[in-house]
């Protein structure tokens, strides 16, 4: 049996050619007038099932949700539109928000001031249907995610309303259906971007909040800020000390684990965008005080940022990708290579060609096993790919058959695409061939990776020996 392993293990890893992590645009789409205008969120997942990443859209003025289907080798086809009808689109994301296995589709209006999903079509997956109504008051709808929140397994929804200067959540039932408004914080003003992780390490979600206000034109206002909120049975109260309070225009902000530190209790790091200023980093320190760090860039408006293991080095290091909402020439993604320890490496250019690039998504498209990018031009109402070049295989037959398995990157649950017999055996094992995990696939079809380091992972079926490889984030 050791030798079989073994053996499985060389094969895989003879077919992956490692490279020089560069990213070439492989296809550039401009919308139309069906689509609409100024496209603005971007997201990626599988939509109709097939095994392969597909791209979602939303346009800000257009006021339409398109998405665009993937042929599993990262090229690219428009579908049906989702609608057309949701005015000032700022927000998507992609989940199962009703239960029924398949991708839906989860946004929020920011003139009609709601919160809405589109039911993906579980006989027919990539079809959509009516417009749910999840909250119809939100003032200012603005960012949106969903999380395990309230203690049972049904996801459930957070919002930002910028007008109202709060920021509320909604118990889901499972089904599609949520309950009533329920208030998270309601002490910021003018509320964007936030993130939900567990950084005390008690069990349950915490916040991090920036307010996405430009001082420039907010009479009264002279910073805007962002504010660390610790969750006690659903009760948020602010960390005595404010992250940081001197900032022109937050746009972006995220915890995240960049030096793997644990100051006060505190497990995560802060990322953040001022889009008038910098990047920066903040590590609480041993005081309770939050350190910044500016990384330098030649993005004089940063925009997006996020961090991924681009250069899949083996060693669990997430990489910065950010993104520019500069109108007009300069840089507008690039990427900061993670070397350890909180420090990086200076700026890589991965594209100068766009206006107003906002917003990104990262995953695999071509099913090399690296992490490509596709990011929305604003200002030129365009969508652009961009194929990492990091890993390159020998055949497309190894490849097809890996991507039964999603999502890919992954940070909780493995799946597979397909009707999969439950019980069946699997082994789990480093890029080096070490053997970490041996189990049964759970009659729900999950693999539960949550407490996996971050990187890279091979999965074997047992009975019939086919290997996946899948990146845990």
């Amino acid at each position: 049996m050791k030798r079989k392993i073994f053996t499985t293990l060389t094969i895989l890893i003879s077919i992956i050619a490692l490279g020089q992590t560069t990213f070439n645009k492989t296809q550039t789409i401009t919308l139309n007038g069906t689509e609409g205008d100024t496209p603005y969120p971007i997201v990626s997942a599988d939509i109709d099932s097939d095994g392969y990443n597909d791209i979602v859209v939303g346009t800000d003025f257009g006021g339409s949700i398109f998405w665009f289907k993937n042929d599993g080798f990262g090229n690219f086809t428009i579908q049906p539109i989702v609608t057309n009808s949701l005015p000032r689109i700022i927000d998507i994301e992609l989940l199962d928000i009703n239960g029924d296995t398949t991708i839906d589709i989860l946004a929020t209006s920011f003139s009609d001031d709601k919160v809405v999903y589109y039911p993906n079509n579980l006989a027919n997956p990539g079809t959509f249907g009516s417009e749910v109504i999840i909250a119809a008051a939100i003032d200012g709808a603005t960012d949106v995610d969903a999380y395990l929140l309230n203690g049972d397994s049904f996801l459930d929804v957070v919002v930002s309303a910028f007008n109202a200067d709060k920021i509320v959540w909604f118990a889901g039932n499972g089904n599609g259906t949520f309950g009533s408004e329920n208030n998270m914080i309601n002490t910021i003003v003018k509320p964007g971007s936030f993130d939900l992780k567990d950084v005390d390490t008690d069990g349950d979600l915490d916040l991090v909040v920036a307010n996405a206000v430009n001082i420039d034109n907010e009479p009264g206002m002279n910073s805007s800020v962002i504010e660390v909120f610790f969750n006690s049975a659903l009760s948020f109260t602010k960390d005595a000390n404010s992250v940081t309070n001197d900032k022109a225009y937050l746009f972006n902000v995220s915890f995240e684990d960049i030096n793997s530190s644990n100051n006060s209790g505190i497990t995560r790091d802060i990322v953040a965008t001022d889009i008038f200023g910098d990047l920066v980093h903040y590590n609480r320190n041993a005081s309770g005080v939050y350190d910044e760090t500016i990384i330098s860039s030649t993005i004089a408006n940063p925009a997006s940022v996020a961090l991924y293991d681009l250069d899949i080095s083996g060693d669990g290091l997430k990489d910065i990708i950010l993104s520019s909402g500069t109108q007009g020439a300069g840089n507008d993604l690039v990427w900061f290579k993670n070397n350890g320890n909180g420090n990086f490496s200076a700026e890589q250019v991965i594209d100068n060609t766009q206006s107003q690039a906002y917003k990104f998504t990262i995953v695999d498209f071509d099913n090399d096993g690296d992490l490509d990018i596709a990011s929305t031009a604003y200002n030129d109402d365009q969508i652009s790919i961009f194929n990492n070049q990091t890993i390159v295989l020998s055949t497309q037959e190894f490849e097809r058959e890996r991507y039964q398995l999603y999502p890919n990157p992954v940070s909780d649950y493995l799946r597979f695409n397909t009707t999969f017999i439950t019980d069946s055996e699997y082994t789990i094992f480093t890029i080096l061939g070490q053997k970490l995990k041996e189990d049964s696939i759970s009659t729900n079809g999950a693999i539960d990776v949550t407490e996996m380091n971050s990187g890279i992972y091979y999965l074997r079926l047992n009975d019939s020996q086919k290997v996946y490889k899948f990146i845990k984030n």
